[in-house]
């Protein structure tokens, strides 16, 4: 605005805003300074504090029978340890048999 003659209101909230968006690019930027360097340290300290692999013991469940679950559970899902058994259990507790005495239409 020219010497003198006053701002109006929509020029105040314009020169209010750049202001703000100069003080966030500068926050930012100086963020962003530290974060470069801090990267570094976090990497080394998060390779030192790497915890140790489960030792997954071998199951010693009966083919068709339910999982022994006296023993303590692992921390994750390994498919190859927990689904081992279903098939042999699901065929001895009979659900791939068809009900004989249904009313349904045959599927094939």
């Amino acid at each position: 605005a020219p010497k003198g003659k006053k701002k109006t209101k929509g020029e105040e909230k314009a020169a209010k805003f750049a202001a703000k968006q100069a003080a966030k690019a500068a926050k930012e930027a100086e963020e962003s300074a530290k974060a470069e360097k801090a990267p570094k340290k976090e990497k080394e300290a998060k390779k030192k504090e790497k915890a140790p692999e489960e030792v997954i013991e071998e199951d010693t469940t009966p083919a068709g029978e339910k999982k022994d679950m006296t023993r303590p559970m692992i921390s994750s899902y390994s498919p190859k340890h927990v689904e081992a058994a279903w098939n042999e259990w699901w065929d001895k507790a009979g659900f791939y048999r068809a009900d004989e005495n249904s009313s349904k239409e045959r599927f094939v």
